[in-house]
């Protein structure tokens, strides 16, 4: 995964079915990007039920970051804005690599 043409994380794409239903559940350390891709624009809620750990989720749209939010265990989060990529990363990754609204992703 690239920030505004500099890579800062492996990652890996939920691409099935079944990827993208258990998403991180069961990881006991995340250490890369897991990004989820959908067909059409749309809201993509996240829950972490049985999720022990916390992580940081960036929105993008058209290769922008349109929304940004942080999660705990068990908890859920419903964006704002539809895209078709959402993606998880380790805690506090949107801090120490400064992402902001409108930075430019790719994967």
């Amino acid at each position: 995964m690239k920030l505004n043409g500099k890579k800062i994380l492996e990652h890996e794409f939920m691409d099935t079915f079944l990827k993208k239903a258990t998403g991180i559940l069961f990881k006991k350390k995340i250490s890369k990007a897991y990004v989820f891709r959908f067909k059409k624009p749309r809201k993509i809620g996240i829950t972490m039920m049985f999720v022990f750990q916390k992580i940081d989720l960036i929105y993008v749209d058209k290769g922008k970051v349109v929304e940004l939010a942080s999660l705990g265990p068990f908890q859920h989060y419903f964006p704002q804005n539809k895209t078709k990529i959402v993606i998880e990363v380790p805690q506090n990754t949107i801090n120490k690599h400064k992402i902001k609204l409108g930075d430019k992703i790719t994967i």
